[in-house]
Protein backbone atom coordinates (compact mmCIF):
# COMPACT_ATOMS: atom_id res chain seq x y z
CA UNK A 1 0.00 0.00 0.00
CA UNK A 2 1.48 3.54 -0.98
CA UNK A 3 2.16 5.90 1.65
CA UNK A 4 1.11 9.32 2.60
CA UNK A 5 4.40 10.63 1.31
CA UNK A 6 4.44 8.90 -1.80
CA UNK A 7 0.54 9.92 -2.38
CA UNK A 8 1.41 13.46 -1.98
CA UNK A 9 4.26 13.50 -3.88
CA UNK A 10 2.00 12.15 -7.31
CA UNK A 11 -1.04 13.91 -6.14
CA UNK A 12 0.17 17.43 -5.48
CA UNK A 13 2.00 18.07 -9.08
CA UNK A 14 -1.44 16.92 -10.82
CA UNK A 15 -3.61 19.25 -8.45
CA UNK A 16 -0.82 22.12 -9.24
CA UNK A 17 -0.79 21.61 -12.95
CA UNK A 18 -5.19 21.17 -13.15
CA UNK A 19 -5.17 24.95 -10.88
CA UNK A 20 -2.83 26.38 -13.00
CA UNK A 21 -4.21 25.42 -16.22
CA UNK A 22 -2.92 22.63 -18.66
CA UNK A 23 -1.92 24.61 -21.80
CA UNK A 24 -1.18 27.93 -22.53
CA UNK A 25 -3.33 29.59 -24.62
CA UNK A 26 -2.74 33.63 -23.92
CA UNK A 27 -4.78 35.58 -22.52
CA UNK A 28 -8.63 33.94 -22.57
CA UNK A 29 -10.86 35.95 -25.10
CA UNK A 30 -14.90 37.46 -24.07
CA UNK A 31 -16.61 35.62 -27.05
CA UNK A 32 -20.09 36.94 -27.74
CA UNK A 33 -22.55 34.33 -30.36
CA UNK A 34 -22.41 35.49 -33.87
CA UNK A 35 -24.90 33.82 -36.31
CA UNK A 36 -26.50 34.76 -39.33
CA UNK A 37 -26.70 33.99 -43.20
CA UNK A 38 -25.08 35.54 -46.16
CA UNK A 39 -26.77 36.37 -49.31
CA UNK A 40 -26.89 37.42 -53.12
CA UNK A 41 -29.95 38.91 -54.65
CA UNK A 42 -31.64 37.87 -51.78
CA UNK A 43 -31.06 34.39 -51.98
CA UNK A 44 -28.76 32.33 -49.74
CA UNK A 45 -25.91 31.32 -51.11
CA UNK A 46 -24.22 27.59 -51.14
CA UNK A 47 -21.42 27.40 -48.98
CA UNK A 48 -18.09 29.43 -48.51
CA UNK A 49 -16.34 30.98 -45.96
CA UNK A 50 -15.48 34.34 -44.40
CA UNK A 51 -12.68 36.01 -42.38
CA UNK A 52 -13.17 38.96 -39.97
CA UNK A 53 -10.70 41.45 -39.94
CA UNK A 54 -10.96 43.47 -36.81
CA UNK A 55 -10.87 47.23 -37.64
CA UNK A 56 -9.01 48.01 -34.54
CA UNK A 57 -5.31 47.49 -35.07
CA UNK A 58 -4.94 46.77 -31.36
CA UNK A 59 -7.04 43.70 -31.72
CA UNK A 60 -4.42 41.14 -32.12
CA UNK A 61 -3.77 37.35 -30.92
CA UNK A 62 -6.74 36.00 -32.55
CA UNK A 63 -8.34 35.24 -35.86
CA UNK A 64 -12.41 35.20 -36.73
CA UNK A 65 -13.66 32.61 -39.72
CA UNK A 66 -17.18 31.24 -40.07
CA UNK A 67 -17.53 28.73 -42.32
CA UNK A 68 -20.76 29.36 -44.68
CA UNK A 69 -23.26 25.80 -45.20
CA UNK A 70 -25.21 25.17 -48.28
CA UNK A 71 -28.60 26.74 -46.79
CA UNK A 72 -26.22 30.16 -46.09
CA UNK A 73 -26.00 29.96 -42.84
CA UNK A 74 -22.86 30.64 -40.49
CA UNK A 75 -21.63 30.62 -37.17
CA UNK A 76 -18.36 32.80 -36.00
CA UNK A 77 -15.71 30.79 -34.35
CA UNK A 78 -12.19 32.94 -32.59
CA UNK A 79 -9.09 30.74 -33.14
CA UNK A 80 -6.25 31.95 -30.90
CA UNK A 81 -2.73 30.29 -30.79
CA UNK A 82 -0.94 30.41 -27.38
CA UNK A 83 2.59 30.34 -26.93
CA UNK A 84 3.01 26.57 -26.57
CA UNK A 85 2.19 26.46 -30.28
CA UNK A 86 -1.27 25.02 -30.09
CA UNK A 87 -4.29 26.61 -31.83
CA UNK A 88 -7.61 26.68 -30.25
CA UNK A 89 -10.98 27.33 -31.95
CA UNK A 90 -14.17 28.25 -29.57
CA UNK A 91 -17.28 29.40 -30.83
CA UNK A 92 -18.15 33.31 -30.85
CA UNK A 93 -16.61 36.78 -31.79
CA UNK A 94 -14.78 39.61 -29.64
CA UNK A 95 -16.87 42.25 -29.69
CA UNK A 96 -15.82 45.15 -32.23
CA UNK A 97 -16.03 46.60 -36.30
CA UNK A 98 -15.15 43.87 -38.48
CA UNK A 99 -14.52 44.03 -42.29
CA UNK A 100 -15.67 40.76 -43.36
CA UNK A 101 -13.97 39.03 -46.55
CA UNK A 102 -16.49 36.14 -47.97
CA UNK A 103 -14.87 33.58 -50.36
CA UNK A 104 -17.04 30.96 -52.41
CA UNK A 105 -16.87 27.45 -52.42
CA UNK A 106 -14.34 26.81 -54.59
CA UNK A 107 -12.22 23.83 -55.98
CA UNK A 108 -8.30 25.39 -55.24
CA UNK A 109 -7.21 26.11 -58.93
CA UNK A 110 -8.79 29.65 -59.30
CA UNK A 111 -7.80 32.81 -57.18
CA UNK A 112 -9.33 35.91 -56.65
CA UNK A 113 -12.74 34.63 -56.40
CA UNK A 114 -12.85 36.50 -53.30
CA UNK A 115 -15.35 39.80 -52.20
CA UNK A 116 -14.95 41.91 -49.54
CA UNK A 117 -17.86 44.16 -48.03
CA UNK A 118 -17.88 47.33 -48.46
CA UNK A 119 -19.35 48.11 -45.13
CA UNK A 120 -17.77 46.42 -42.09
CA UNK A 121 -20.20 45.18 -39.50
CA UNK A 122 -20.53 45.18 -36.27
CA UNK A 123 -20.31 42.63 -33.32
CA UNK A 124 -21.87 43.66 -29.71
CA UNK A 125 -21.35 42.45 -26.60
CA UNK A 126 -24.29 39.38 -26.41
CA UNK A 127 -25.89 37.31 -29.05
CA UNK A 128 -25.36 38.75 -32.27
CA UNK A 129 -27.50 38.02 -35.48
CA UNK A 130 -26.03 39.39 -38.52
CA UNK A 131 -26.96 39.15 -42.68
CA UNK A 132 -24.07 39.36 -45.14
CA UNK A 133 -25.36 40.31 -48.28
CA UNK A 134 -22.91 40.14 -51.20
CA UNK A 135 -23.07 42.76 -54.10
CA UNK A 136 -25.26 42.12 -56.94
CA UNK A 137 -21.87 42.87 -59.08
CA UNK A 138 -19.57 40.35 -57.72
CA UNK A 139 -18.56 38.00 -61.03
CA UNK A 140 -20.00 34.55 -60.37
CA UNK A 141 -17.21 31.21 -61.05
CA UNK A 142 -14.68 34.07 -62.26
CA UNK A 143 -11.04 34.25 -60.82
CA UNK A 144 -7.57 33.68 -62.15
CA UNK A 145 -5.79 30.02 -62.52
CA UNK A 146 -3.58 29.09 -60.18
CA UNK A 147 0.56 29.66 -60.68
CA UNK A 148 1.33 26.71 -58.79
CA UNK A 149 -1.23 24.70 -60.23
Amino acid sequence: MPTRSKLSAVFLPVVFLVLCGCSDAGPKLDLHPCVGVVTRDGEPVAGGGMMFRPEDAAMTGFTVNASVNRDGTFVGETLQTGRDGRTTARPGVPAGKYRVIYHPLSDGSRMGLETELLEPIQVEVGPNTITIKLPTSVPREKGVPREDQ
